[in-house]
């Protein structure tokens, strides 16, 4: 991956870097992650660490999704959420919890959001959630936000991810299957269970198989 600039203490660094650099307070580094980058589609983009005043943009960008998309992102539609359970959602420390979001240069618009959930500070299996406004789905706003959430990741100590994904959301599955990393995908009961090893590169014949049984393997995370 390219070089890219930390607008927040103004440094350029590699990303490749940035997932073996050792901080002696990471969690106060990935606070403070500001990048600017570029969608495949050449569409210029803001990724930065979540905030707590991110639940007013999360409330404002909810009634522009659709009902596709939050049965996609959580499984059932769900009522508009109040400020206290938005202010769950964003609350982030950048070890257990790490967040971040894209927005447009310009307007600051929020555009998606993605969160790592680990059911300890220490654990190397961190959930992931993460959702991309109905505008600006299929522009690669997705695939910005899971690289670069990816690397913060990795910088806290993250090696694996698991995702649910729903069974029909098969752009979400292939998004998870180009991002670099070998990918496990297992099927039950109506949802993929999806792998991913952050520690190696992905083999060039990745493929689905969509007809292995699995019991549950979820670390019981606050899901809000």
């Amino acid at each position: 991956m390219d070089s890219k600039k930390i607008v927040s203490q103004q440094w350029v660094i590699n990303m490749t870097d940035l997932a073996q650099k050792n901080y002696h307070d990471i969690a106060e580094q990935l606070s403070d992650y500001c990048v600017t980058d570029a969608t495949r589609r050449q569409l210029d983009v803001n990724v930065r660490a979540m905030r707590p005043d991110d639940k007013y943009a999360m409330k404002d960008i909810y009634p522009t999704l659709s009902q596709r998309t939050l049965y996609m992102r959580f499984f059932r539609i769900i009522e508009t959420p109040t400020l206290d359970q938005l202010s769950r959602f964003v609350d982030m420390n950048f070890t257990s919890r790490i967040g971040c979001c894209v927005t447009l240069p310009n307007t600051h618009q929020l555009v998606g959001a993605g969160r790592l959930l680990r059911a300890k500070s220490d654990s190397d299996i961190a959930e992931l959630s993460c959702i991309v406004v109905d505008d600006y789905q299929s522009k690669g706003i997705g695939r910005v936000l899971l690289n670069h959430l990816f690397a913060m990741g990795k910088c806290a100590g993250v090696k694996t991810i698991l995702a649910l994904v729903h069974n029909q959301n098969q752009a979400m599955l292939r998004l998870l299957k180009s991002c670099g990393y070998p990918v496990e995908v297992m099927y039950d009961d109506g949802e993929f269970e999806v792998t991913l090893d952050l520690t190696r590169d992905a083999p060039s014949n990745q493929a689905i198989d969509r007809h292995v049984s699995i019991a549950p393997m979820h670390q019981g995370v606050d899901p809000v």
